[in-house]
Order: C-alpha cells, then structure tokens, then sequence
C-alpha cells in the first residue's frame, strides 16, 4: 500500500521512548510513543514554533504568544513553567526544563536541582547576566 508522511518542521526525541514534532501544515504539536505520565499528549489545535521533549515530561513555545507550555509527569516541578515569561527557547531535560528568556537572553531553569541521587547537581542553576541564543 501506499504510505504517506507527515511534514515537520521540527522534531525531538525524548529520553524515554516518546518523540514530538511540530507539524509543517499548521505548527501544532504531535508526539508518539511512550505516554505513562502523558508526556505524548499535547494540547489540541494549538500552534507551536519550538518543541523540547524530556525524560517524561515535553514543553512546547506557544506560538503568537511566545509563552512556555510543558505537560506530563511533574514530580520535580519540570512542567510548572513561570507564568506570563515569553521565551525564544526551551529545552527539557531528566527532572528539569530550561528556557531563554525573551527579555532578557538570560537562562531560566526550574524543576529538579539533582538527578535522582546519582550525584549530577546544579541542573538548574545558571550563570548570571550571561545571555545566551540556545539552550
């Protein structure tokens, strides 16, 4: 048969067998795979410009507002993004999620500040008054 494929503009693979893109027709978010804690379940007909999947949790920059959007598991507080702070990035890590402000180009984490007792510290803490343009 014939298979047909979809056009992203953007994809990214998270840490534990779940993947989202950004769709090249309309900007919306749509992710596959492993979705225990709902990490595959973005919001519906909402446009997107940027895309960051986690270990278990995926974040999203909403487009027209450039507000940060994240779902699934929320143990570390990873997906409770700072309210009403426009970002040109955003990345999702293990426990934690960082942003760059766009503001200020400053870096911005919150979540986890360690990595399940494994000795790895600091994930959310960012040099000061450093801009940066990816995170």
């Amino acid at each position: 048969g014939r298979r047909y494929w979809t056009p992203y503009t953007q994809i990214s693979a998270g840490i534990y067998g779940h993947t989202c893109g950004i769709r090249a027709d309309n900007s919306r978010a749509e992710c596959w795979g492993y979705n225990y804690w709902g990490q595959s379940t973005a919001s519906p007909n909402l446009p997107y410009t940027q895309i960051s999947a986690g270990l278990y949790h995926t974040c999203g920059i909403r487009a027209g507002t450039s507000l940060a959007e994240c779902w699934g598991r929320n143990n570390d507080g990873q997906t409770t993004v700072p309210p009403d702070v426009e970002y040109t990035q955003i990345s999702a890590g293990s426990g934690h999620t960082c942003g760059i402000r766009a503001d200020t180009s400053l870096a911005e984490c919150w979540g986890s500040n360690s990595s399940g007792g494994h000795n790895y510290h600091g994930q959310t803490t960012v040099s000061p008054n450093v801009p940066y343009t990816q995170i």
